[in-house]
């Protein structure tokens, strides 16, 4: 069986996913999907809307055959290492092809510009620093350094997203010397970051705004996401969906703590005692990936303030209160995110190899082909958390706080990653005291 890959989040799955999966069938002949989704946290540094269960039943309802959960350490990172990690998986599993949307719709020129940046030539390099250097945004610097060596044609292929995180996976292919073979259809309906809830095609923040909005929608996604909407809505008394700001008491709690630890080094020695409780502050916060001291001293200087209740921030403004032109604000949700989870530079060293394949579900065709390879898969396929939990212990703890939250603010309990759903059709949402 010849297997296509699906990188995803399906948060949550409309009628332009619909699309991209039929398309991506045809273009690639192949026998099989494989969706690598997101879990309960996704690359723009937010809850999913609805649980990975939930999410995993809903894509094999709409053409997908087997779906693996991408770790949460690669599902809050850059689009580098959240493409890195994706095609990890991909490539683990023998998938032969992966298909991706994207604005440009033209694999040539994404693979020139992969590989122009795989090279990471001086001359590239070099310009790049200098538009760095002019207070320009990594993105930003980027497609004008493109712009400066390959050509205006090319640098604007870097200012879409969806160009930008299929460039990073066909250059994650190169850097591994993957055996998988690219291929992208045109994006349909609205753009990545268009949140209208009118267009052919809504975009998943079109949908989750009309979610919030409760405008009708039923003609922009399919049935099993319809049906899992109103049973969620059913459930919750038609409250709204999660979202990050429900985990605003969260990230206060953590930064307290962190702010509480250094206070208290202040005074363990004379040594300590020279250095004020920012330097402290500062120090801890560059324990987390992507933080630098600028970004430290700003977290601080806000954490100080909410603390001293002159503001009472939301996870939402608190991240508005510190993004910078140098800092896209996914960039800041994201680290908002791994300090909340805890997740650190150590802990984070775990996923400098891939260390396992999550299942989250298949039907009849994905189990044929999880049995034709599974015996040539170099790391372990976990179908039970239980006999993994040393491997998993940063998703499972991703997945509690995650399921914690949605039963905090709507009574709802979801099974957690040691009750294995066993037959994927059945509801995985349950009514406490039912």
């Amino acid at each position: 069986m010849k297997a296509l890959g699906i990188i995803c989040e399906y948060n949550p799955l409309h009628s332009g996913h619909i699309y991209h999966i039929q398309e991506a069938l045809r273009i690639s002949n192949t026998d099989c999907i494989i969706a690598v989704m997101s879990g309960d946290y996704v690359q723009r540094g937010e809850p999913a809307i609805l649980d990975k269960y939930t999410r995993t039943q809903i894509a094999l309802d709409c053409g997908i055959d087997f779906v693996v959960e991408l770790p949460t350490y690669y599902a809050l990172s850059s689009a580098e290492c959240f493409a890195e990690g994706a095609l990890s998986i991909c490539h683990a599993l023998h998938v032969e092809h992966i298909c991706f949307g994207s604005e440009c719709n033209h694999i040539d020129k994404l693979q020139t510009i992969a590989s122009f940046l795989t090279n990471d030539s001086t001359a590239y390099k070099n310009t790049l620093k200098t538009y760095l250097a002019l207070g320009n945004s990594f993105a930003k610097s980027r497609s004008m350094a493109v712009t400066d060596i390959l050509g205006e044609d090319y640098g604007k292929i870097l200012e879409e997203p969806n160009n930008i995180l299929g460039m990073e996976y066909i250059k994650a292919i190169l850097k591994n010397n993957f055996d998988i073979k690219p291929l992208t259809i045109m994006r349909a309906g609205n753009g990545y970051h268009n949140n209208s809830d009118k267009g052919l095609y809504l975009s998943a923040s079109g949908i989750r705004e009309a979610l919030k909005k409760k405008t009708p929608i039923d003609s922009y996604i399919p049935a099993s996401t319809l049906q899992s909407i109103e049973t969620y809505k059913n459930q919750s008394k038609d409250k709204n969906f999660i979202h990050a700001d429900d985990f605003s008491s969260l990230l206060w709690f953590q930064l307290s703590n962190i702010l509480f630890e250094a206070e208290s080094r202040q005074y363990q020695s004379a040594k300590e005692l020279a250095l004020p409780v920012k330097n402290h502050f500062i120090q801890h916060m560059m324990r987390f990936i992507d933080v630098t001291p600028e970004l430290a001293a700003s977290i601080y200087n806000h954490t100080i303030k909410w603390h001293m209740g002159s503001c009472n921030y939301s996870f939402s403004s608190f991240a508005e209160s510190i993004k910078t032109k140098n800092y896209a604000l996914s960039r800041i949700k994201r680290i908002l995110f791994r300090i909340i989870l805890g997740f650190d530079k150590e802990k984070s060293t775990l996923y400098n190899t891939l260390p396992y394949i999550k299942i989250l579900g298949f039907n009849q065709k994905g189990r044929a082909y999880l049995k034709s390879v599974k015996k040539s898969v170099s790391i372990p396929i976990v179908t039970k958390t239980a006999d993994y939990k040393d491997l998993l212990f940063m998703d499972i703890h991703a997945a509690n706080i995650y399921n914690d939250v949605y039963k905090m603010q709507h009574d709802i309990s979801i099974l957690n990653d040691y009750i294995q759903p066993g037959n994927m059709s059945s509801r995985l949402f349950r009514k406490e005291n039912t």
